[in-house]
């Protein structure tokens, strides 16, 4: 949603961190960046994330893509769009879209 997302992850988000996300969104030449996210549900590996601070500019292109795929993912209960990747030390981690 515009406000948070589910996400599934390997790598362990303690609740109440804070982080900066990328999501790479296939239609766009460069992510979207949510500046600030919470971690605020934590159930083994799946994490709910509350969107803190994003852009009225990357809110926009975000609300965007969740309307342009709500019926093929959402609506008839497909795989979820992204996933957390990337779990190298050097990197935060990111959101990408799952093919």
């Amino acid at each position: 949603s515009e406000s948070g997302c589910k996400l599934c992850s390997a790598l362990m988000l303690p609740m109440g961190s804070f982080w900066d996300l990328y999501l790479t969104i296939p239609e766009t030449s460069h992510p979207i960046l949510i500046s600030k996210v919470r971690v605020v549900r934590a159930v083994k590996s799946e994490y709910g994330i509350e969107f803190l601070l994003v852009t009225t500019q990357e809110r926009t292109r975000l609300r965007h893509f969740i309307w342009k795929h709500m019926s093929h993912s959402t609506v008839k209960g497909g795989p979820p769009l992204f996933t957390l990747v990337d779990h190298s030390p050097t990197h935060r981690p990111r959101l990408k879209s799952l093919p």
